[in-house]
């Protein structure tokens, strides 16, 4: 039943649980002493008036009024206020304005609540009480029965005691609470409701300047309990990246990126009354779009996930040859330093790390050294917004070696500068086949960040690479829903053999041109030599090969294709040997035993 009153500016919005049926008309008659609060009202006792309090919290009360039990119950259960109507000298009165005549000893029997609020009215009484105090409804029954064994003159109850004791048969008196209780409680709800309404008005002006000036506060317990947050529905997410930091020190500084937004936090350890707080201060601004830059991207898990589950290294499960280098990169938290010959597999090495690190749940940033031009190098080095500057997250500065002097050491300086691998996961890669051969920045880079090196070994070194064609080939049927070729012996043992320069590229080149141009229910050795004929480009990708290599006739014996892509590689790269060898993906000698082939 639903009864309001009043209906001022602010509305004190109070819920009433009555413990019995007769209470009603007095609560409701005190109620139209305050019209400037809204009453709602239930009947319930003890876990009936908590069903009764959560059916009616769809109004959003301020305050709850019940008593004995109930109250408990409810102060427990509930994040709002409870407010409990005691029992007067007056109402004590009445209640024992029954009592047997000549009564020299009563016992009360009830809830510990409701029995010590009535504890130091007794020395008023002409005769003793004896009290049985309980803490949960199944203690009842017991009390009872002991008061009942000790022949008082009468037993006085709190609501649910008395109900018990009628349904043990018996004589029980009912301690009740009278208007001068009533109204005490409901005063005392509406001061409460003035009071957090001001604080609340407080509070809202506070918020509004913070706002104003872009800033919200999220303040935590040290335990990790959230004790106040500023935040806009948006920005609630927020909440579990910022738990994580509550242990940092004071004045630790950190950068968000989260759904398109850039938060920049500050943590204070602050205390009030005797109780630390850990503070934090987050303004926040829109993300420029990382596609803007070329050379930036962004990832999350799902996307990383779903890009290499379709690579050709999953597909042939060479997972199994990087596991050891996995494991590794788990076990530290240096950054990570990879080197191996081009398209080996190191970009996914580097998203298997991802995926297994504390991270995941972060962006994946990759930077393509290679792609950087001027407009994303500056936003790289200098902007605010740059994921130098973002915290909790793994970045991938793919192919390192291909920086310009002046780059990699700005690039360095700023990576020391902004204490970057103390914040978020780095690797970086070099195209190099070993350690050893890498370029003098991605040396110096390992060397001051302390990387921890790991060469990622080619192709032809994978312990899994037999039976490899197979795996791809029958992956190539299935996305054709077509049945899969067969490779006979002497052609499984020619790609076994192969050399695989140009890796994991060159694998992919030469079985879906088998693929596709084989005749027959299986594939064989002739046609694995025609193929790595028309196919081999000595480590070039497909797509450089077709356009550096334009006037090239591939139908030719391997040596003089080789021959002839050293030649197109070194134009390519302006005489650059260096450079030429390492897209072919060979030594330098071997650049020069084939380009000397190309002079006789």
């Amino acid at each position: 039943m639903i009864f309001r009153k009043a209906t001022a500016m602010h509305v004190a919005n109070i819920l009433v649980i009555a413990p019995y049926p007769e209470m009603l008309p007095e609560l409701q008659e005190v109620a139209s002493e305050f019209p400037d609060a809204s009453f709602s009202f239930e009947t319930g006792d003890l876990a009936h008036g908590l069903a009764s309090a959560l059916k009616m919290f769809h109004l959003d009360f301020d305050v709850v009024i019940s008593r004995g039990g109930t109250a408990q119950i409810l102060e427990d259960e509930l994040s709002i206020p409870v407010v409990e109507m005691g029992i007067t000298a007056p109402d004590l009165v009445a209640s024992f304005s029954n009592l047997p005549k000549n009564t020299t000893c009563i016992a009360a029997v009830g809830f510990r609540n409701v029995l010590q609020n009535i504890k130091p009215l007794t020395s008023l009484l002409p005769f003793e009480v004896d009290f049985y105090a309980i803490d949960f409804e199944d203690e009842l029954e017991e009390a009872l029965r002991d008061a009942l064994d000790n022949e008082y003159d009468a037993i006085v109850c709190d609501t649910k005691a008395f109900n018990q004791a009628r349904l043990m048969g018996a004589e029980a008196h009912l301690l009740v609470s009278g208007k001068d209780s009533i109204r005490a409680a409901f005063s005392h709800a509406v001061q409460i409701c003035e009071l957090n309404g001001a604080l609340e008005e407080r509070t809202r002006f506070l918020q509004e300047m913070l706002r104003s000036c872009g800033i919200d506060l999220v303040v935590y317990t040290p335990d990790g309990r959230l004790v106040y947050s500023g935040l806009s529905e948006r920005d609630r997410s927020l909440l579990d990246d910022l738990k994580r930091y509550i242990q940092s020190g004071n004045g630790h500084r950190f950068v968000i990126r989260r759904n398109g937004r850039i938060y920049t936090v500050r943590l204070k350890t602050t205390v009030f009354e005797e109780t630390r707080l850990v503070t934090f201060t987050v303004s926040s601004a829109n993300a420029p779009n990382p596609d803007r830059f070329m050379g930036i991207e962004h990832f999350n898990a799902d996307d990383v996930q779903i890009d290499l589950d379709h690579s050709v290294m999953h597909i042939i499960q060479g997972e199994q040859a990087l596991a050891p280098l996995a494991d590794t990169a788990q076990r530290t938290g240096q950054p990570i330093m990879l080197v191996g010959e081009p398209r080996c597999g190191k970009t996914q090495l580097a998203q298997i790390i991802y995926l297994s690190s504390e991270f995941k749940d972060r962006p994946l940033v990759r930077v393509e050294c290679r792609l950087l031009n001027e407009k994303s190098w500056n936003y790289l080095i200098d902007s605010y917004h740059s994921p130098l500057y973002e915290a909790d997250c793994t970045i991938f500065f793919h192919e390192v070696d291909q920086l310009e002097d002046e780059r990699w050491k700005a690039l360095l300086a700023a990576i020391k500068e902004t204490r970057l691998p103390e914040r978020s996961k780095l690797i970086f890669s070099s195209d190099h086949a070993d350690a050893a051969d890498v370029s003098r920045g991605s040396a110096i880079i390992a060397e001051q960040l302390r990387c921890i090196t790991l060469t990622v070994p080619p192709l032809r070194a994978w312990k899994t690479l037999e039976g490899a064609a197979d795996k791809y080939l029958q992956h190539l049927a299935e996305e054709k829903n077509a049945d899969a070729p067969l490779l006979d012996p002497g052609a499984a043992a020619l790609l076994v053999q192969n050399p695989w320069k140009g890796n994991l590229a060159q694998f992919r080149s030469v079985l879906n041109w088998l693929d596709m141009a084989h005749d027959g229910p299986s594939i064989t050795a002739h046609d694995v030599l025609d193929a790595l004929e028309r196919r081999e480009i000595s480590g070039m990708t497909e797509q450089s090969a077709e356009r550096e290599t334009e006037s090239l006739d591939l139908i030719r014996p391997l040596i003089e294709i080789n021959r002839d892509a050293a030649a197109a590689a070194l134009a390519h790269c302006h005489g650059n040997k260096s450079e030429a060898a390492g897209i072919l993906g060979v030594s330098r000698t071997t650049l020069y035993k084939l380009l000397e082939q190309s002079q006789t």
